[in-house]
């Protein structure tokens, strides 16, 4: 009886790590620009973190910094959109469950945004943050 508990929880275990693995990352559902933020600073939000710059250098130069640094991330690739459109979306997955965070960087005036958020769950147990604020301190930002 036991070996069929461990084998059943075993199956179950790894049917999650394949759908959060190979579930469907839609543009249109993540490309998205969704903050309220006017002020630069550092926010955490439900599930993920926002931090806003007004870099003392021009806006384009700052952006495309930045994500040059992001697509040179592990297991980060491009959702959507371009450095010259001013919104490009990434998604970076964990390493061992493949669990995905969708990353938008956007231009807004002369403010740079960059938000990280979870998919599935209800806490990123602080990834986004630590993501973000290491690649805005590469970028010097």
């Amino acid at each position: 009886m036991m070996t069929w508990l461990l084998a059943g929880v075993l199956s179950a275990v790894l049917i999650v790590r394949f759908y959060v693995r190979h579930a469907p990352h839609e543009a249109a559902d993540f490309h998205l620009q969704t903050s309220s933020k006017t002020e630069a600073g550092d926010y955490r939000t439900d599930g993920g973190f926002e931090a806003v710059r007004q870099p003392d250098e021009p806006i384009a130069e700052a952006f495309a910094r930045l994500v040059r640094i992001v697509e040179e991330n592990a297991r980060t690739r491009l959702l959507d959109g371009s450095v010259e459109d001013g919104h490009i979306s990434f998604v970076t997955r964990s390493h061992f469950w493949g669990f995905p965070d969708t990353t938008n960087i956007w231009v807004l005036g002369d403010h740079l945004h960059i938000q990280g958020h979870l998919r599935f769950g209800k806490s990123d147990l602080g990834v986004n943050q630590r993501r973000i604020l290491n690649w805005l301190a590469i970028a010097r930002l």
